[in-house]
Order: structure tokens, then C-alpha cells, then sequence
């Protein structure tokens, strides 16, 4: 859902490349999310193949509570960690990612 707040007129390719899924996983999520209300789904004026989603005011409500819950759950994780110790953390996961998206290096 925050992914089609924050990005306006985004279509279910787009989404799925933000979120790693595929077509059919979006489509599914996306039938979900418009079935419990939190997204409106309405076919675009100009291209019938396209869809416009916006997302509704119970699904702003439902992502400012999820984003509060992460929010206080990293405040939580990482009391007592020092700024170096989390930029140090920091380039350990990113040289891992490196390691992983080139394993011959």
C-alpha cells in the first residue's frame, strides 16, 4: 500500500519490481487489499488495459499503524547501539549483499 500512496499513478509491473513479486503475486495482493478496502481499483480512462489504484482512508490509517509498530520495534532493537556500531553493522550487510549478488569475485 505504501507503495502505491507514495507513488502515484504506479502500475502493478512497477509495483511488483519495489517489492520483489511477481505479476500474479501483485494482482493477488492487490485483489486482497482492494477486497478488505484499503485500495480502490478503477480502470484508467485512456488505456482500458491499465488500472488507476489509490489508496483509501482505512489504508492510510492501517500503514500509519504499521509504521508506528516498526518505528518503536527499531527504536526497541537498536537501544544501546552506538552510531558506529550501526555504521559498522551497516557496510557488513552491504558488502554480504555485494558478496551475494557477485559470487564469483
Amino acid at each position: 500500500m505504501k507503495a502505491i500512496l507514495e507513488n502515484p499513478g504506479i502500475t502493478q509491473n512497477e509495483i511488483g519490481d519495489l517489492v520483489f513479486k511477481d505479476n500474479a503475486s501483485v494482482t493477488r495482493i492487490i485483489d486482497l487489499m482492494v477486497k478488505s478496502e484499503y485500495v480502490t481499483r478503477q480502470v484508467h480512462p485512456d488505456d482500458r488495459r491499465k488500472t488507476n489504484l489509490e489508496v483509501t482512508d482505512s489504508g492510510k490509517k492501517v500503514i500509519k499503524e504499521v509504521q508506528d509498530s516498526v518505528e518503536h520495534n527499531r527504536e526497541v532493537a537498536l537501544k544501546g547501539v552506538s552510531t558506529d556500531g550501526l555504521e559498522v553493522m551497516y557496510s557488513a550487510l552491504l558488502k554480504i549483499s555485494e558478496n551475494s549478488l557477485n559470487p564469483k569475485k
